[in-house]
């Protein structure tokens, strides 16, 4: 079962008829209903990080973007 907050009951709730649907900018969402009051619930889910990066790629993109934000706060 997916829990998630259902405004009408002002708490978490159970969710009953979930369906796993991708919204328009790509993430994962679950649509579904309130077990108590059968309102209509939907549940963005969190973006899956990929585990495949080494950590020295992580370091250069972080010096890459740290690099390009300077550049662009000295124009301004």
């Amino acid at each position: 079962m997916t829990i998630g907050y259902c405004m009408k009951c002002k708490k978490k709730q159970d969710m009953i008829n979930t369906q796993n649907v991708v919204t328009k900018t790509g993430n994962s969402a679950v649509k579904g209903q309130c077990k108590k009051c059968n309102t209509n619930m939907y549940v963005i889910l969190p973006k899956l990080k990929s585990i495949t990066k080494s950590k020295s790629k992580m370091k250069s993109t972080k010096k890459s973007k740290m690099k390009s934000t300077k550049k662009s706060k000295s124009r301004k």
